[in-house]
């Protein structure tokens, strides 16, 4: 069964293929994911962790693997600048009832800490999620830019 959504930030319907998804647990991720760009929009990325799980793992373009809540915020603290703007378009979800994927294609504007101008990345991330106590829980994100 297929699906599609439109989001006030995504120009075009979102489709989402809901093998053993429910509509409310898509409905569920796609906040979730809102959410966190929400968060991050906000400049409340120390906040992000309260959306994974206790050994999250974050997989950042060319850096090693973060592992657990601790080496991330760490990461995040040390991630300075201002972020303006994130877009995303192409978002997929899958999955079952208690593990799901999400993927999509990103555009974030910001402006790095002590530059004059802003810049801009574009890439794709996956997540994996779980599903904890009725509350969607990211268990890996891995981003790439491109």
């Amino acid at each position: 069964m297929i699906a599609e959504f439109s989001l006030p930030s995504c120009p075009e319907p979102l489709r989402y293929e809901m093998d053993e998804l429910s509509e409310r647990e898509v409905r569920e991720i796609n906040e979730l994911h809102d959410r966190w760009i929400a968060k991050e929009l906000a400049g409340h990325s120390s906040q992000l962790l309260d959306l994974c799980v206790e050994e999250s793992q974050w997989i950042p373009p060319d850096a090693p693997p973060l592992r657990g809540k601790e080496a991330i915020a760490k990461y995040l603290a040390a991630t300075k600048g201002a972020l303006h703007e994130v877009e995303v378009d192409d978002v997929f979800i899958g999955g079952s009832d208690t593990t799901a994927y999400l993927t999509s294609n990103y555009r974030t504007r910001f402006l790095p800490e002590g530059a004059s101008e802003t810049q801009e990345v574009t890439g794709t991330h996956l997540w994996v999620l779980q599903k904890q106590a009725g509350e969607w829980r990211v268990v890996v994100i891995m981003w790439s830019s491109w």
